[in-house]
């Protein structure tokens, strides 16, 4: 298709710097904010690759996220220049991925459901592991406390602690 006759999007703005720059500075950050989620959902995935269930459909979502990206940098391409064919051909490849990513999660549904009791199970785990956190955290905190108030008592001269009880030699033979 002959793209020469075509205006650039610009054009449709009436070339306004204020619409061109709004629309080309919003495309970019887009662009990029897809661009940096492809990236950390890949750089997740490459790093824990044996430990991710359904792997297959999160490599498709960084693809997607960057065929996305790639649609917003041609729609900054386009208010400049013509490229309507290119971007057109991109958005169609998003159009694509998007429907057999779509297709993929519906098929896998039935595995992506957790049933109730491993819901269950796994909400009684982090109950335990935040009960010990917590249990840990006000013990570390209690120590804290008691290390403050005797190091304040040690530099005002005032201690009811015995003499000895910081000499290391001393409480190692209680």
């Amino acid at each position: 298709m002959d793209m020469s006759t075509l205006l650039p999007h610009g054009a449709c703005l009436l070339w306004k710097p204020g619409l061109i720059w709004l629309n080309a500075i919003s495309d970019a950050m887009a662009a990029l904010a897809f661009f940096m989620t492809a990236f950390v959902l890949t750089l997740f995935l490459w790093r824990r690759r044996r430990e991710v269930m359904f792997s297959s459909v999160l490599w498709a979502f960084a693809i997607f996220m960057t065929a996305c990206g790639a649609t917003r940098l041609l729609s900054i391409l386009t208010l400049w220049v013509p490229a309507y064919d290119i971007e057109g051909l991109a958005k169609g490849f998003l159009a694509l991925i998007s429907m057999a990513l779509t297709a993929a999660m519906l098929l896998m549904r039935p595995r992506l459901v957790v049933t109730r009791s491993a819901r269950n199970t796994f909400a009684q785990l982090i109950d335990d592991v935040a009960g010990v956190t917590l249990a840990s955290a006000s013990t570390l905190d209690a120590d804290i406390r008691g290390a403050q108030t005797l190091r304040d008592s040690l530099s005002k001269g005032t201690t009811n602690e015995r003499p000895d009880a910081f000499d290391p030699d001393k409480s190692s033979q209680r």
